[in-house]
């Protein structure tokens, strides 16, 4: 008897944990039904960006702690944001940027939160939880290419506009040459890009069965294409974590960055850079007209100066690297301080307008701490117009 009773209440445990994880994931994923007080936690890859994650928070306790958190006036600005706070309180509604560095600033005001440790530790871990709903997984291609097979289907979900399609992966070896499968997912696809085909790279999600891959792909037509109606005449390619080109057996600089970015990790890799490593960076965020990443690892300090930049940057078409000359960057550290560098730059750069021209300028990196990260003086940038 006791044995049966013993089944029925494991059995009823299961049920209701099962229940509290259904109900737990659509907090997650159902934010149009956030209508009660409470704290929406918002993750998405760059302020202008259509696709987002949310979660709802219901604990009280946490919910005081915020509200009731004394704020303080403060010059800085966030760094590296990629998390938003709504906070419902009654009638009253207030927004918040959380940056990378876990500090919670009030919306358009010069005031910081002061969090105790305990509000920021629920803030880490419900941040963690969004983040992995939002991002994709950077799963290395030899294990893709077995869960994404030949002639095997996948939707592509582009992490800016949230616009989806699906695809048919029909070859590739060394990354997966696919093709849209109806004239409706091809007219999604060029939606993406503005309606043009193109060579640029966009960080996109890959759903395959019960996976969320962090991806790269570009935007134009090549090759042959054997899916007939969909309009689309060839294929294109799509990057993975490990993948290389069919021709060089290379990796591609710009295909690893937007993989970074599906996978959350750009933050990382921007805070961890060297001066070398955020110069080509940038020079890659420029090349692929992805301005946010451009404007992440510019110092804020002059905004007006940074937008000015960032305008001017749109007419970019291709920037490309033509020289690096590591023995003259060694001789550009300051002699006063560690913490300011030049680096010698030769690049080819061809404008919308059709204008080409090349430039040899110095890019100054600098930090104002040790244990800070590098970021670039966007006067040295402009040098380039």
């Amino acid at each position: 008897m006791m044995w049966k009773l013993s089944r029925i209440f494991i059995t009823v445990l299961l049920c209701i944990s099962f229940m509290w994880m259904i109900l737990f994931e659509n907090k997650i994923t159902r934010a149009n039904d956030w209508v009660s007080d409470g704290i929406l936690v918002t993750v998405k890859s760059s302020p202008e960006s259509k696709f987002s994650s949310t979660l709802h928070i219901d604990d009280r306790k946490f919910f005081r702690s915020i509200v009731r958190s004394q704020t303080i006036k403060t010059d800085r600005k966030p760094e590296l944001p990629e998390v938003y706070l709504t906070v419902k309180n009654g009638n009253q509604q207030m927004e918040y940027i959380v940056d990378h560095s876990l500090r919670v600033f009030l919306k358009n005001d010069n005031q910081l939160l002061q969090c105790s440790s305990d509000t920021t530790n629920k803030l880490l871990h419900s941040i963690h939880m969004v983040k992995r709903k939002h991002y994709g997984e950077a799963i290395p291609w030899t294990s893709v290419k077995e869960i994404f097979p030949r002639m095997g289907f996948a939707q592509v979900i582009d992490l800016e506009t949230g616009l989806n399609f699906t695809v048919q992966r029909r070859a590739g070896n060394y990354h997966a040459d696919v093709q849209p499968v109806t004239q409706d997912d091809t007219r999604i696809m060029k939606e993406i890009y503005n309606g043009k085909w193109s060579w640029k790279r966009r960080a996109i999600l890959v759903k395959v069965k019960d996976k969320v891959i962090a991806a790269s792909m570009n935007g134009m037509p090549h090759g042959a294409g054997a899916i007939k109606g969909n309009n689309f005449p060839g294929h294109f390619c799509i990057h993975f974590e490990g993948s290389t080109t069919h021709r060089l057996r290379k990796h591609d600089l710009s295909h690893n960055l937007m993989i970074r970015k599906a996978s959350g990790q750009l933050n990382d890799v921007i805070t961890k850079a060297t001066p070398r490593e955020l110069v080509n960076l940038v020079l890659t965020a420029l090349k692929e007209k992805d301005l946010n990443i451009v404007k992440l690892t510019l110092d804020q300090s002059d905004p007006d100066a940074v937008e000015d930049f960032l305008e001017k940057a749109k007419g970019i078409e291709n920037i490309r690297l033509m020289k690096a000359d590591t023995s003259e960057e060694n001789e550009k550290y300051s002699k006063e301080s560690a913490d300011r560098v030049e680096i010698p730059v030769h690049v080819s750069v061809f404008m919308s307008s059709q204008k080409k021209f090349q430039k040899k300028l110095q890019f100054v990196v600098t930090r104002d701490h040790e244990m800070n990260r590098w970021k670039i003086d966007v006067e040295s940038l402009n040098l380039l117009f």
